[in-house]
């Protein structure tokens, strides 16, 4: 414990001495205008940097197309490998000339039911039909919820091992979206063996938790973020893709999966 108390000591010791350090320099004549950088640069070193740096992991987003900007064709098999079915139901799409969002998937086999179903890739101004850019999805589905697939498969890791494209096996992800209108948006991960083996699996209660599982929106007119965590509880699943769901007319924007 003393020797403890010893290096607690010297540790502040050194952090009184950087700072005198600093601020003495910032004091000095222009004369020494490069020990006075110098100074500067290990001040801006030793607090800063490791703020930014950080931020830089902080502000790591799962999704490559979260905030709707990218597009490509609409007949595209990457986008929507379910048109066919949702034109026999009578969907309402964007016609096939007009683009679709990039890396959003319709499940054809969640929702999408009848003619009463609309999905829009809506262009506008920021705070008014999209929260920000230049775009956003519209969806309505009035008799059941009807679910849109987010980013690509994501890997499952465990802690050992890296977590640049991927999620760790029990820790909690937080996820973040911008909506406005009037339902519900339902929160869940499709679950798989792994990203080689695209086999679901179906046992949501045990093997994820999402916190909370679905939001009923603020009916104002305006948008508005919410906000929750999901998690994969074990090393059963070894492949993940972000689900949402919405019953109701419902704009949303800005879509995040952070660590």
């Amino acid at each position: 414990m003393k020797n403890m108390k010893i290096a607690h000591h010297k540790d502040r010791a050194r952090f009184r001495a950087i700072i005198a350090g600093g601020l003495f320099a910032l004091q000095r004549p222009r004369r020494k205008g490069l020990n006075r950088c110098l100074c500067q640069w290990v001040c801006w070193t030793v607090f800063f940097m490791p703020l930014g740096l950080a931020q830089a992991q902080d502000s790591r987003n799962l999704f490559g197309n979260g905030g709707f900007e990218e597009d490509e064709s609409a007949l595209s098999e990457k986008i929507d490998k379910n048109r066919e079915t949702l034109i026999e139901r009578t969907v309402v799409l964007p016609d096939d000339a007009e683009p679709m969002p990039k890396l959003v998937t319709l499940n054809a086999g969640e929702g999408w039911v009848d003619s009463h179903c609309v999905f829009e890739y809506r262009q506008g101004r920021p705070g008014e039909e999209v929260h920000t850019g230049a775009r956003a999805i519209y969806i309505a589905s009035p008799k059941e919820s009807s679910a849109v697939l987010l980013g690509t498969i994501i890997p499952v890791v465990s802690e050992s091992e890296s977590t640049d494209a991927a999620i760790q096996f029990g820790k909690p992800y937080k996820y973040s979206f911008y909506a406005k209108g009037k339902g519900v948006v339902r929160i869940r991960l499709y679950m798989f063996e792994s990203v080689q083996i695209l086999t679901n699996l179906y046992d949501y209660a045990r093997l994820q938790t999402v916190n909370p599982a679905s939001h009923l929106l603020i009916d104002d007119g305006e948008w508005h973020e919410y906000t929750g965590t999901v998690r994969v509880n074990t090393n059963e699943v070894g492949a993940v893709r972000f689900v949402m769901s919405a019953k109701g007319e419902v704009s949303i924007d800005d879509v995040q999966l952070r660590p």
